[in-house]
């Protein structure tokens, strides 16, 4: 994918957020991937580790965009939305 030419890749939760980061360092943008599921089956606190977790092995000298791995579900309750844009704009902003 990263030999493709696109400027971004946007990668579900599945992939290995390391390696993707690795192999598309200084050719490509990697977006995601945060799992889907946490948007409608986890508490605030499981939604924050996950964010974190993302921004600690992507976000450093990557252009790494922080996304949900696929689309967000529609049953998503809008507070569990909320949850990831906070937890984005408060562990985003240290990287």
């Amino acid at each position: 994918m990263v030999e493709t030419g696109a400027a971004a890749i946007s990668i579900d939760e599945p992939t290995n957020l390391a390696k993707a980061v690795e192999a598309a360092r200084g050719k490509v943008v990697v977006i995601g991937n945060v799992n889907t599921s946490l948007f409608f089956l986890s508490s605030k606190d499981q939604m924050e580790k996950a964010i974190k977790n993302c921004i600690d092995i992507a976000a450093s000298n990557s252009g790494f965009i922080l996304a949900s791995g696929c689309e967000v579900p529609g049953v998503a309750p809008p507070e569990n939305v909320q949850w990831f844009m906070d937890a984005a704009r408060e562990y985003g902003r240290y990287k």
